[in-house]
């Protein structure tokens, strides 16, 4: 074939391609209503529907697997331990802010959590596994939000690994599994940078207003969420220096996301401004403090936490060993690379919510899910790169790119192995964690017989949910002289009550059953036992 032939030949295909594409997009430029069609008519036609769907699901495959995976995993065994100290004390809050109705209190920055779940109960029962249950499912809602965010600001591939590691972590399953507000924050702070990500992509003033009431909703899950504010601010004043143009777009519909967090967010604003107190006593300005909680930080990622059994058994860092390494070649890759505006975002997120850690006047572990999205980011931005290396440096060696992924693939089984080991084998078994409340509710068997609750320190409702009784079974008694002097006694009371109530009791045989913070009584009158 020569030359001239050749180059007529390309030309003729090339030319069928561009009509071809040409013709695709004037297919796609039809107004919305003709080419989009409603959820009523696509119901009126279930074939079309069910085609919708499948290609919906098809196309988010992988992801819909990875939910599911890590669905089962924080569902697996979610009642087989009792309620630890901070998760009671947590339910004494959800009955607290249903029973009152005030929202507006010391505890206003979390108690958005707490409605819910009292709302959860009320429709579904108040139970210590439905509780857990909608932690189950906001952090599944995490997960998915998260894969679309990370989808929106890299790539699919990117988002699908960083989310599989998410879903793994040990960190996120405790998270998951246990009652505790910390859960809501990653939704609530994720789901606000992806719908502001649409509100620029799609300019849509409704994803600008939905954006902003979501950062205001933030300060309702956590006082932290100030920072978010002032990272969006530090961030505007980089972006505006790098392209004015692109800062100053768009002004009317910033304006009304501002006004939009503004009005969430007034209650939480009234509060503090009436109670500076209650806000400020959460941080510390001690060089100190804040140099030691520095420390417990970076240790407790790389080295080895303070201890919480909430979030981690014993003393052992909350990331396993691949996480962590790749988490810190993910900090040097993008620190190289720090003009990009993503990557300046992401270091700009990771400095300023590391720093408010360090403020807390109270080191925990929990406040880092502030950084769990930025840190799997991170993670899986530095594998995909050398994915990326390894496949452009032997593109036609097959033997090299399957041995790639058989490794990638052994490293993901190492930390998959390592995160179910520590939560279902060591955390189960360990103390603190099994024992804090946690009296066997099956030895109990009151059937219908009345249980007394004195000096255990919780409410009635909260006693019902733990130890599986019924709440018109439960008596609360002010004082020991009000305990009466029955056939059976049933009571429920801390450790240091014991003695008392035996000792008031004289003509009763007592059968213990001990708990770490909560004790129950069993008890039967002498001359009746025989």
């Amino acid at each position: 074939m020569n030359k001239e032939s050749f180059l007529n030949k390309a030309k003729s295909k090339f030319s069928f391609k561009f009509r071809k594409n040409i013709e695709s997009q004037s297919e796609n430029t039809e107004p919305a209503a003709l080419n989009k069609k409603s959820i009523m008519e696509r119901l009126k036609n279930p074939k079309e529907l069910f085609m919708s769907l499948k290609n919906f699901f098809s196309r988010f495959s992988y992801l819909w697997i990875i939910l599911l995976f890590a669905f089962l995993t924080r569902l697996y065994r979610i009642g087989s331990l009792g309620a630890n100290r901070e998760e009671m004390e947590n339910i004494e809050r959800i009955f607290s802010v249903g029973n009152s109705g005030e929202f507006l209190n010391k505890d206003i920055s979390t108690n958005l959590y707490y409605a819910l779940q009292n709302g959860w109960g009320r429709a579904f029962g108040f139970s210590l596994v439905n509780m857990r249950l909608l932690s189950v499912l906001l952090g599944i809602l995490g997960l998915y939000v998260f894969y679309k965010f990370v989808e929106e600001w890299f790539n699919r591939r990117l988002a699908y690994i960083s989310t599989f590691l998410i879903s793994i972590s040990s960190f996120h399953i405790f998270l998951s599994r246990n009652i505790s507000h910390e859960v809501l924050y990653p939704v609530i702070i994720v789901t606000s940078l992806y719908v502001l990500t649409l509100a620029y992509r799609y300019k849509m003033w409704q994803y600008f207003v939905l954006a902003g009431a979501l950062l205001g909703l933030g300060f309702y899950v956590s006082e932290t969420t100030f920072v978010l504010a002032i990272l969006f601010i530090i961030s505007g004043i980089y972006f505006y220096t790098k392209n004015r143009k692109f800062f100053t777009s768009f002004v009317k519909e910033k304006a009304l996301a501002i006004l939009a967090a503004l009005i969430v967010s007034l209650p939480f604003i009234y509060f503090m401004v009436l109670n500076p107190g209650v806000f400020l006593s959460n941080f510390t300005y001690r060089p100190d403090i804040i140099l030691d909680n520095a420390r417990k930080l970076v240790s407790s990622i790389f080295l080895s936490s303070p201890g919480n059994y909430m979030y981690t058994v014993d003393t052992d860092k909350i990331f396993d060993p691949f996480m962590g390494i790749t988490f810190l070649l993910g900090l040097i890759f993008i620190s190289l690379r720090i003009k990009r505006r993503k990557f300046y975002f992401l270091f700009a997120w990771l400095v300023f919510f590391a720093l408010a850690i360090c403020l807390d006047s109270t080191f925990s572990l929990g406040n880092i899910v502030y950084l769990l999205p930025v840190i799997f980011i991170l993670s899986g931005r530095i594998q995909t790169y050398v994915l990326e290396k390894w496949f452009k440096t032997f593109p036609f060696n097959k033997f090299a790119r399957v041995t790639m992924i058989l490794g990638i693939g052994f490293l993901f089984a190492l930390s998959l192995t390592y995160n179910y080991r520590k939560v279902f084998l060591a955390w189960d078994r360990y103390p603190d964690r099994k024992l804090a409340y946690n009296v066997e509710p099956a030895s109990l068997n009151l059937d219908n017989e009345k249980a007394y609750l004195y000096g255990a320190g919780i409410s009635k409702e909260t006693a019902s949910v733990i130890l599986k009784i019924k709440k018109e079974n439960l008596v609360e008694v002010a004082k020991l002289e009000n305990i009466p002097k029955e056939k059976n006694l049933y009571i429920i009371t801390s450790p240091n009550q014991v003695s008392s109530i035996k000792t008031s009791q004289k003509d009763v045989n007592w059968e213990e059953l001990k708990g770490k913070d909560l004790n129950i009584l069993k008890g039967v009158k002498s001359e009746q036992k025989n």
